[in-house]
Formats: C-alpha cells, sequence, structure tokens
C-alpha cells in the first residue's frame, strides 16, 4: 500500500518484496489499487495478493492454525497518529500469537516524522518483531529499540552506480507541491548558475501531483518540466531514472528523487531547512554528510558555489551508494535467518 502517485512508495518497497520471496511463496496485502500502480512492484503471477483488511486478517487468523508465519511490515513512512497507531494496535495480539508459536515478524525500512503519545504502542509492536530497522537515526531515537540502516531504494538502479560527468547536462529540481516556495529570485539564480555551469535547468515532478508546480517553475524561467504523462507509477520511474542518469546534481526535499538520483550517479542535494528533515536525516544516515543546502541560499552566490563544489561530489556519491547496498544486503541476511529459524 501506499500513495497512488507516488514512485518513492514503489522504489523503497520492490526491493523488501523481492529478498522476501527468495525466502518463500509470499500473500500481499494489495488492497484496491490499480494495475498502473501495481505494475511498479515487480510482483510475480505467484504472489497471492489480498484485496481488504478483513480478508487479510482472516488468512492470518486461519494460517496461525496451520503453524508459524513469517510475517513482514510494509516499509515506508510512519505517521504516528493515532489512527496508524491503531492498526499497529490491531496486529500486535496476531504477532503475539505468532511468536507463541514460532513464528518471526520483521519491520524494516521505516522512518517516523516526529514523536508524539502514541509511540508506545508503535514500540510494543515492534517489541514482537525480531527485526527492526530504521532508515534514519531521528526514527531510531525516538522508538528506542532497533538499529539504522539505508532505505531500501537504495538497493534498486544500475549495479555499477555510473561515475562521471561527461554526458551530466542537467540541473534537476524536484519540488513538493506543498513543501517550500521557490520565489521568482531563487528560480532565475538557479537558471542562472544552470547556464553558466553548460547546464540546462528542469524541474521534475516525482509524484504526479508535483506536476503543476514544477509546469509554474519552468515557465518562470524558460525551462523545462518533466511531468507526468500517465497514471502508471513505472513508466514515470524509467522517465526519471534516465533524466537523472544525465543529471549532474538533483536538488529536492522530495527524498526519494535524492535516492534515485543517487542511484543513477546524480549527486543528490536535500534542502536543509525542509520543514520535516526527512530528506536530510535519512540521506544522512546513508552516508550523504554535509549533502545539503538551506532554501534561503538556494539560487544565491554563495549558494550557486555550494552547488559547483557539491556537483564535484560523483565520486563519494557512488561510495555512500555502494555501502547503502551492504548495509542492505547486511540486513537481508538477518531476514533470512530470522526465516529460517521459523522453518528450523
Amino acid at each position: 500500500m501506499g500513495q497512488y502517485d507516488n514512485v518513492g512508495d514503489a522504489v523503497l518497497r520492490r526491493p523488501l518484496i523481492d529478498r522476501l520471496r527468495r525466502l518463500g511463496p509470499l500473500h500481499i496485502f494489495v488492497g484496491t489499487r490499480d494495475d498502473n500502480y501495481l505494475r511498479a512492484f515487480g510482483l510475480s503471477d505467484e504472489d497471492f495478493l489480498v484485496r481488504s483488511s478483513k480478508a487479510w486478517r482472516s488468512l492470518m487468523t486461519s494460517s496461525l492454525k496451520s503453524g508459524p508465519l513469517f510475517y513482514a511490515f510494509n516499509a515506508g513512512e510512519i505517521e504516528t497518529t493515532r489512527t496508524y497507531a491503531a492498526k499497529y494496535a490491531r496486529v500486535l495480539p496476531l504477532l503475539l500469537a505468532n511468536r507463541a508459536r514460532g513464528g518471526s515478524s520483521v519491520h524494516t525500512g521505516f522512518g517516523v516524522r516526529a514523536p508524539s503519545p502514541w509511540l508506545p504502542i508503535f514500540r510494543g509492536a515492534m517489541r514482537a518483531c525480531d527485526v527492526v530497522s530504521w532508515r534514519d537515526a531521528f526514527s531510531a531515537e525516538a522508538l528506542r529499540i532497533g538499529d539504522t540502516v539505508p532505505d531500501w531504494a537504495f538497493c534498486e538502479g544500475p549495479e555499477a552506480v555510473p561515475v562521471g560527468t561527461d554526458n551530466r547536462r542537467f540541473l534537476v529540481v524536484a519540488p513538493r507541491r506543498d513543501g517550500q516556495e521557490l520565489d521568482e529570485r531563487t528560480l532565475r539564480g538557479l537558471a542562472h548558475h544552470a547556464e553558466q555551469s553548460n547546464l540546462e535547468l528542469v524541474f521534475a515532478a516525482q509524484i504526479e501531483r508535483d506536476g503543476p508546480v514544477c509546469a509554474r517553475y519552468a515557465e518562470l524561467v524558460g525551462a523545462r518540466a518533466l511531468v507526468w504523462e500517465s497514471s502508471d507509477l513505472l513508466a514515470q520511474e524509467t522517465r526519471l531514472r534516465a533524466l537523472y542518469r544525465d543529471a549532474a546534481v538533483v536538488v529536492s526535499e522530495r527524498l526519494h528523487a535524492l535516492v534515485i538520483a543517487a542511484t543513477e550517479g546524480a549527486v543528490p542535494v536535500a534542502l536543509s531547512d525542509a520543514p520535516s528533515m526527512k530528506a536530510e536525516r535519512t540521506m544522512t544516515a546513508a552516508g550523504f554528510e554535509g549533502f545539503a543546502i538551506p532554501l534561503r541560499r538556494l539560487g544565491t552566490p554563495p549558494g550557486n558555489l555550494s552547488l559547483a563544489s557539491l556537483a564535484a561530489r560523483q565520486t563519494e556519491t557512488a561510495a555512500a551508494v555502494d555501502t547503502s547496498r551492504r548495509r542492505l544486503h547486511e540486513l537481508t541476511d538477518r531476514i533470512s535467518r530470522a526465516y529460517e529459524a521459523v522453518r528450523a
């Protein structure tokens, strides 16, 4: 499950699904999402898809009567609200019953937006899990259980991260429709920097709903906007990867714009003063220390010097992606051991 028009929701879950499939047959809760969404997850004809919450709980309950289960939570972001906490509270008795029968559960690849009074409920569910990991240190510290491992999306992209600037001709900005507003001064400063750096400025819609703001920014400075041409999640991911593969730098407060960019060899630059801080703190946990710039400096002469300096950090970018993948491989081994313990 996830946002129907968010490429990031596919790239962070697809690697987890793939690694779980290597262990055994999968039963996956997909709700009412259509094929335009589900194609992006690399599902197999052998995967058993469950469409309703009632059927999912019924499946878990009946399966527990036959023996222990291996249960994996959906990776992504936790909103620490009462509604979200209620979902964890409902599944907790099943997790405990499963553990009592020799089963196992894993909760990996998550981040929280902010602490709340509901954290004890989440923490209680995670204590019933054998493997818990967070994609940033802030989340790990807030829940006080589990360790920090980079976002699963670092597993995607080419096997060898491209390094080199010969074919990198774009400066990409991937804004949020509900994020920080780029004023005309900032936009013109970015356009000037792109021109001085022999780059083409492009505004890219990581989420379909970001399209209108990309088009507006592009029109103001005579730049290009890459917006969604259809509701096909995988098609847009393919277009974005092709753009990022030819980009020198990608600037965004969208986390997975930065992750995908890094795996394609573009230098990811987070906006360090974004309200949620999610992008910067998740990228920092993946080894991208200092790959950030505050919005107030973006498009200014000092900020443009910072962008030029960051653009030269391609080798560091590739090394950070490689290290993230190694750490995710280690996490995969831990999940495999938890699965084998259930089978023993």
